[in-house]
């Protein structure tokens, strides 16, 4: 979910080091969602989507301790 949204709003991006307008733009959309019949409606899931991203990057980090193909 996170990245199909950087993708879908910043095509061609090539890197997870992201500039803070696009995590903060991203973190504003995680906000709420279009159900199938087309409303609006909060998503009360973001602090989970968000905590799954954080975990992504921790695991990154802590595998650049290991092989250093992560460091870059």
């Amino acid at each position: 979910m996170f990245w199909a949204d950087i993708e879908a709003h910043h095509p061609g991006i090539d890197t997870l080091r992201l500039p803070d307008e696009v995590v903060d733009g991203s973190k504003q959309r995680l906000v709420t969602y279009v159900n199938k019949s087309g409303e609006v409606k909060e998503r009360r899931s973001r602090i989970d989507v968000m905590m799954r991203v954080r975990g992504f990057y921790l695991d990154i980090q802590e595998w650049a301790h290991e092989d250093r193909f992560w460091v870059q």
